[in-house]
């Protein structure tokens, strides 16, 4: 008798709590986080391209450990920006406009960065979509 033993590989993303009260206000950010095999928010910018996953860590990156923000520079390498169960969200955004910064630290150090690098994220509401 010969048993073939089959197994399948699931790609799981751990995402984090992602709301956040400040008084009357309320955050919930879990719409931006992007599971597995969905493709991370990437902006790219003079030579850096930022992967980014609001509340989960990014996949399908050159960073060599898990993180949420994953700085991928064209003349030297990539660079975790932060890890997952460090995130804080406080009231922030940008432009002056309601929203929160989202904040990640102790990613990758380097000889060129000695501290461990982090990342905040301003994400700001559009005004004219609250309370839809």
């Amino acid at each position: 008798d010969r048993w073939v033993l089959a197994g399948v590989v699931v790609a799981a993303v751990v995402a984090v709590d992602c709301t956040f009260t400040d008084g009357d206000d309320h955050y919930d950010l879990s719409p931006l986080t992007r599971m597995a095999g969905e493709p991370n928010f990437i902006y790219d910018d003079a030579g850096t391209t930022w992967h980014v996953n609001v509340c989960a860590d990014v996949t399908d990156t050159q960073c060599s450990m898990p993180t949420p923000v994953c700085q991928e520079l064209s003349f030297d390498g990539a660079f975790a920006c932060g890890v997952l169960d460090t995130q804080q969200i406080s009231p922030g955004g940008g432009g002056g406009a309601k929203g929160v910064n989202v904040m990640y630290s102790g990613g990758d150090d380097q000889p060129s960065c000695p501290s461990p690098r982090d990342a905040t994220l301003a994400i700001s509401c559009d005004e004219q979509l609250m309370d839809v």
